[in-house]
């Protein structure tokens, strides 16, 4: 019994020798192995090195030609990407950032308009009187700082009116009347009130500015597809004060001559509401408008 135990204790003593001898041939095999691929990696670069020395000529153009493509994309990338950018500049320039329009308004609908979060911002115009030249209808009347900013208004030359007196108005709005583009010239123009109860009854006025300012264009680019009053936008300014004045003058006339009354000058809002926000906007403003639009105006736009 004794000499059987010692002899199995020696065969697993040889079993666990001869495994860890296969243990350690098969390691160093992998290990060769790994040091063959890396011999043959590194013979494989300095292959590549000695034929770029070789043929360097070609290995610049190739680099070159690279360099050449890769910055042409770049510079695509970057040209697309630019008159991308100057054409939506263009758009605002032109068109202005405002995205709704109420043509025919009431001095309510600000405050509504205000309290509402997706109103941005707010821009007011005000239509006093309407001017008739050879090219058609001038809205003349006032604008606020606000809608200046939204609607990117601006002049080519001289100013906005700052004083009574002065009037600021679109290069084809005078051309249409006859005058040039000088500063400082009076400006002579019949200014049409609206009075009494229709769209057709109105009064007369003749009233002589000093021309301060020519406006950018825009009131003939801004288009209402859905106007039904008929609305227009001023391509004559002057300061509120003076709009007010003119009124005051309709209303002595009137009340000298008949019993008509002068209408109250329309307010004109333009709405600037993010992407995100304008169906809402839209839905919520018509929804208003339909409860409150008198005598069938107020549309949006």
């Amino acid at each position: 019994m004794p000499l059987n135990k010692n002899f199995l204790n020696f065969k697993k003593i040889v079993t666990k020798l001869l495994f860890f001898e296969f243990y350690i041939i098969a390691n160093v095999n992998v290990l060769n192995l790994l040091l063959r691929k890396v011999t043959s990696l590194s013979d494989i670069l300095n292959l590549a090195c000695l034929r770029i020395r070789r043929k360097w000529k070609y290995s610049l153009l190739f680099f070159l030609v690279l360099l050449f493509s890769f910055s042409s994309v770049i510079v695509s990338v970057s040209l697309v990407g630019s008159i991308s950018l100057t054409n939506a500049e263009y758009r605002l320039n032109t068109y202005g950032e405002w995205y709704f329009a109420i043509p025919y308004g009431y001095d309510n609908y600000k405050d509504w308009l205000s309290k509402k979060d997706w109103a941005e911002s707010i821009g007011t115009a005000k239509s006093y009187g309407t001017i008739i030249s050879s090219d058609g209808i001038i809205g003349l009347g006032t604008i606020d700082s606000e809608l200046a900013d939204i609607g990117r208004i601006r002049t080519d030359q001289g100013r906005f009116p700052l004083e009574d007196g002065e009037i600021a108005m679109v290069a084809d709005s005078l051309s249409a009347l006859g005058y040039d583009y000088t500063l400082g010239q009076e400006i002579t123009v019949s200014v049409m009130i609206p009075a009494g109860e229709s769209p057709y009854d109105f009064l007369m006025i003749e009233k002589t500015y000093t021309l301060c300012g020519i406006i950018h264009e825009y009131s003939n680019l801004w288009y209402l597809d859905r106007n039904e009053s008929n609305q227009t936008l001023n391509s004559a300014l002057v300061t509120e004060a003076e709009a007010m004045e003119l009124i005051e003058q309709a209303k002595r006339m009137i009340m000298a001559n008949s019993g008509l009354s002068i209408r109250s000058p329309v307010p004109q809002y333009f709405i600037s509401v993010s992407e995100e926000n304008r169906e809402l906007a839209e839905e919520q403003i018509n929804g208003y408008l339909a409860v409150a639009r008198k005598d069938g105006n107020g549309d949006v736009y």
